[in-house]
């Protein structure tokens, strides 16, 4: 490990149960949780400040972590980051910790934001885009495999949306899922102005759209089709999730493991359409195949 600032620290070879401090600024465990065979480490660093004059702070900025793996056969390791949140979005306090490498781009050389799953990410190689890829960065509800995971696209195109997250189906996962199950709607407009609903805040509102619009969609969804079936209807997460997956249109030229089965409309709904807006669903219309972009 090397720290902002100073020089590379080795890790020494610790059995289970056992430390190593690194300097007064950081401490590695290792330790087996029960019923596995292999070892896990965790990094503990000193938070980057505090009220205390007694404690040793660790330093803010780009910790570098290099891990070599010196026996013929290739292995897995699955590497985590745990840290204090924030309690709003893009709060400048309690900022949280991420990996990086100098090959990852968040842009593309045109400028738009470079998708999870697009002409060059589905297939990224670890030697062209080094291993911090946005591939199975979903949520941690969704990582659960009897989680009902939703997809989102634009309503206008049908396009799905770069923030909608792509799952990771190449990988044999001891956890999680390896699609979504299914994409509905989170932006109907290109200017996101879209639908309304109650914000998280007394009396707030907020725009329709996120992938947590379209979850709310697919529970309204849902439940209308219970409604209409009898009393005795068994309702199960297999069930349910078969019904969900009964898309209305899938995909041209992508991956489920970006939109799940396919999508599905809006569900049917009372609100007044806008100005020029007809009632029936928009058409989904695949969008021309773009140059490859893949700076």
């Amino acid at each position: 490990m090397t720290p902002p600032g100073e020089g590379e620290l080795e890790v020494p070879a610790l059995k289970v149960g056992q430390y190593s401090d690194l300097g007064a600024i950081a401490r590695v465990f290792s330790y087996c949780p029960p019923g596995e065979t292999r070892p896990h480490f965790i990094i503990a660093v000193n938070p980057t400040d505090t009220v205390s004059k007694s404690v040793t702070t660790g330093p803010a900025g780009v910790w570098t972590v290099k891990v070599v793996h010196k026996g013929d056969s290739p292995q897995e390791a699955t590497i985590t980051i745990q840290s204090d949140q924030a309690g709003i979005s893009n709060s400048v306090y309690g900022m949280g910790s991420y990996f990086d490498h100098k090959n990852y781009r968040v842009f593309l050389e045109s400028g738009r934001v470079r998708d999870s799953y697009d002409e060059c990410g589905s297939r990224e190689s670890w030697s062209e885009y080094g291993p911090v890829q946005r591939k199975g960065t979903h949520n941690a509800l969704a990582t659960w495999k009897d989680a009902i995971s939703i997809g989102g696209y634009r309503l206008t195109d049908g396009t799905p949306v770069d923030f909608s997250s792509t799952f990771d189906g190449s990988r044999q996962q001891l956890v999680g899922k390896t699609t979504p199950t299914v994409s509905y709607p989170t932006d109907s407009s290109p200017s996101h102005h879209g639908l309304l609903a109650a914000g998280s805040k007394e009396g707030s509102i907020i725009a329709f759209q996120g992938t947590s619009m379209a979850a709310a969609l697919a529970t309204r969804d849902l439940a209308r089709e219970l409604a209409d079936r009898s009393t005795n209807y068994p309702y199960d997460q297999r069930t349910a999730e078969d019904w969900l997956g009964k898309a209305w249109r899938p995909y041209p030229r992508i991956s489920k493991v970006k939109t799940g089965a396919g999508a599905r409309p809006l569900p049917a709904s009372d609100r007044i359409p806008r100005l020029g807006e007809e009632e029936a669903d928009l058409p989904i219309v695949p969008p021309p195949p773009r140059a490859r972009d893949c700076s």
